[in-house]
C-alpha cells in the first residue's frame, strides 16, 4: 500500500495491506487487551491518555507535516488538528474522574420500599472504527481516547488514502503505556473481505463509522446486533441577515465554506443571505476568496491545498459543470488544475433543486437571496439535515426564533458555522448522526452500566 503526497504526487509513505488471517488475530488480541483494560486501575488510564496527549504535543510539528501530506490539509490547518487530537487525550483523562457511577433510592413506588440502587459504568467490549479520510487524525483520537477512558480496545480500518498518521496514532498509544493491542489498526482497500470481516465479527461489540449514508446502511446491514456509532457526511447553511456584521461573517463563512470544508466531511455549503446585503455579501466574499492562497499544503501561508485526489477534484469539478449548465452564475472559481479545485462561489442555483441539497466535495458552495427568516429557515430544512447550522444576526429575537424552527441539532449564532466544541454534546437524528459527540458523551454512547439493588 503506497501512500502518495497529495500535491506533488510522490511516495510519502508505504505500508503493508493486513490479510484475512492477520484480522482474525486482531480480534483475538482485541478481546485480550479489553480483558486487561477491564481490570485497569482509573488512575493508571488517567496517566496513559495525559502521556498520549504529552506525545502528540512533543510530536505536533512531525504529525502536521504528515497530516499535510498525506490529506493535502495546509499544515496550518493541520496543526490545529493535531491541537484538537491532543486536547482529546486530555479531555479524556479529566473525564474519568466523573464517570464514578451514582447511587439512587427506590422508594418513589411502592415495590422500591427499603431499596436502594447504585449503577457503575462498565466497558461494552471492543470497538472497530472504519475511517474515512477527512480529518484522519483527529476522528480516530476522539474515539480512541474516548473508547480506552471506558476500558474498550478499539480496531481502526483507516482509508487507504490515509493511513500514516492513524499508524502514529497507534504507535503512541503504545508508547504511553496502556496494554498491549490496546489499539489496532487493520488496513484493508475499501468493502472487502477483511474489512466485511470485522465488521461481521461478533466479537466486536461496538462499530463505529464515518463516512456516507449508503456505506453506514451497508456496513449496518450485516454488521448485526452491536451498539453503532454513525457519524453520517453532508452539508450544512449558513444565513445572514441584513442586520449582522456582514464583514464578519464573510470572513468566518468564507473560512468554514472554502478553506476547512476540503478536510472536513461537514460543509458550508448553502449562503442564505437577506436581499438587501445580499450583493455586498457576495462580493465581499469574492474579494476574501481571490486573496485566499492555493497551493503546497506544506507552505505555511497555503489556505486552499489539494484534494484527497483527482477523482475527487474531477467531482467538484463536474458538480460545477452541471450547475453553470442548470443556469447556475460561477462568480469565481470553477476550476480544475490535477486535485486541486479552486474555491468556488455560485449562484442563481433553484433553492428546490437537487443540486442545492446534493452534497459536493471541496471548496464549493452556494449563495442566494432570500427576503424573510421563515423562507430561509424553510430552505434550508428542506435539504437533508446536517448536524449543524448559523445565523449572522444582532437581533437576538431572530437568533432564537431560528434555534426554535431549524432542524439541526446545533445552532451556532455569530461564529464559524462548523465551530463544534469537543465538549457539548452534539448529536444527530435520520441520515446525519446517530450518537451524541464529545468526549464525555462519547464515553457514555460507548459504556453499559451495571445496577446493584440492595435491600436494607
Amino acid at each position: 500500500m503506497i501512500i502518495r503526497n497529495k500535491f506533488t504526487d510522490s511516495r510519502f509513505y508505504e505500508a503493508r495491506e493486513t490479510s484475512l488471517p492477520e484480522s482474525r488475530e486482531m480480534i483475538h488480541h482485541s478481546v485480550n487487551a479489553h480483558n486487561s483494560l477491564a481490570e485497569y486501575p482509573g488512575f493508571k488510564l488517567q496517566e496513559n491518555l495525559l502521556q498520549a496527549a504529552d506525545i502528540i504535543s512533543r510530536e505536533g510539528s512531525a504529525l502536521a507535516e504528515m497530516l499535510a501530506q498525506e490529506s493535502g490539509k495546509p499544515v496550518k490547518i493541520a496543526i490545529d488538528e493535531v491541537l484538537r487530537s491532543q486536547e482529546a487525550f486530555r479531555t479524556a483523562a479529566s473525564e474519568i474522574l466523573k464517570s464514578n457511577g451514582e447511587t439512587r433510592r427506590l422508594d418513589t413506588t411502592h415495590s422500591g420500599l427499603n431499596r436502594i440502587t447504585y449503577s457503575n459504568p462498565i466497558p461494552l467490549g471492543p470497538m472497530l472504527y472504519v475511517a474515512s479520510y477527512f480529518s484522519p487524525l483527529f476522528s480516530t483520537a476522539i474515539r480512541v481516547a474516548s473508547a480506552l477512558a471506558v476500558r474498550n480496545s478499539v480496531i481502526v480500518k483507516p482509508s487507504t488514502l490515509t493511513p500514516a498518521t492513524t499508524d502514529r496514532l497507534q504507535k503512541i498509544i503504545s508508547d504511553a503505556g496502556f496494554p498491549a493491542n490496546s489499539v489496532q489498526v487493520a488496513r484493508a482497500a475499501g468493502f472487502g473481505n477483511v474489512t466485511k470481516f470485522l465488521v461481521e465479527s461478533h466479537e466486536m461489540k461496538i462499530l463505529s463509522f464515518s463516512g456516507k449514508w449508503e456505506t453506514a446502511t451497508r456496513i449496518a446491514g450485516i454488521g448485526g446486533l452491536k451498539k453503532y456509532i454513525m457519524e453520517i457526511f453532508g452539508n450544512f447553511p449558513a444565513i445572514v441577515w441584513d442586520d449582522a456584521d456582514l464583514d464578519t461573517a464573510a470572513e468566518q463563512i468564507a473560512r468554514s465554506a472554502f478553506v476547512t470544508s476540503t478536510y472536513t466531511g461537514h460543509h458550508l455549503q448553502r449562503i442564505l443571505v437577506h436581499q438587501d446585503s445580499y450583493e455586498y455579501l457576495k462580493n465581499r466574499l469574492m474579494e476574501i476568496i481571490s486573496h485566499l492562497r492555493v497551493g503546497d499544503p506544506m507552505d505555511p501561508a497555503t489556505d486552499v491545498g489539494p484534494m484527497i485526489s483527482i477523482e475527487e477534484a474531477k467531482s467538484a469539478e463536474n458538480f460545477v459543470s452541471v450547475a453553470r449548465s442548470l443556469g447556475g452564475n460561477i462568480l469565481t472559481g470553477g476550476t480544475r488544475t490535477d486535485s486541486i479545485m479552486m474555491p468556488t462561489l455560485i449562484e442563481n442555483i433553484d433553492t428546490t433543486s437537487y443540486i442545492w441539497n446534493n452534497d459536493v466535495p471541496g471548496p464549493v458552495t452556494m449563495i442566494a437571496p432570500v427576503s424573510s427568516v421563515s423562507q430561509a429557515i424553510k430552505i434550508a430544512n428542506d435539504a437533508p439535515t446536517g448536524i449543524s447550522a448559523s445565523i449572522f444576526t444582532s437581533d437576538m429575537n431572530t437568533a432564537f426564533f431560528a434555534s426554535e424552527k431549524l432542524a439541526f441539532p446545533t445552532l451556532i449564532i455569530n461564529d464559524f458555522p462548523d465551530y463544534l466544541p469537543d465538549s457539548i454534546p452534539v448529536s444527530g437524528s435520520g441520515k446525519n448522526w446517530t450518537y451524541r459527540h464529545g468526549i464525555r458523551y462519547l464515553m457514555d454512547e460507548i459504556s453499559g452500566v451495571r445496577e446493584t439493588v440492595i435491600k436494607r
